[in-house]
């Protein structure tokens, strides 16, 4: 899974709502669902827990920069 296609479903589910996410990048929810649980079992971060959130909004934020070049 290469960086750019982990940032929509990590954007997306920001807000835990996973149908709404789903909608949003326009697949179906079990996509969605299995992105993140890959997402889960290769960072070993859950996006879909909490406690987890604000470490990948900094990621992404560190993403968005880098893309940037700043």
């Amino acid at each position: 899974m290469s960086g750019r296609s982990c940032c929509g479903p990590c954007r997306s589910c920001c807000d835990h709502n996973r149908v709404a996410a789903a909608e949003s990048l326009v697949v179906h929810r079990n996509t969605l669902n299995y992105r993140l649980n890959r997402i889960a079992a290769l960072t070993g971060y859950d996006p879909g827990r909490s406690e987890h959130t604000p470490l990948f909004a900094a990621a992404l934020t560190a993403f968005d920069l880098s893309a940037a070049g700043l």
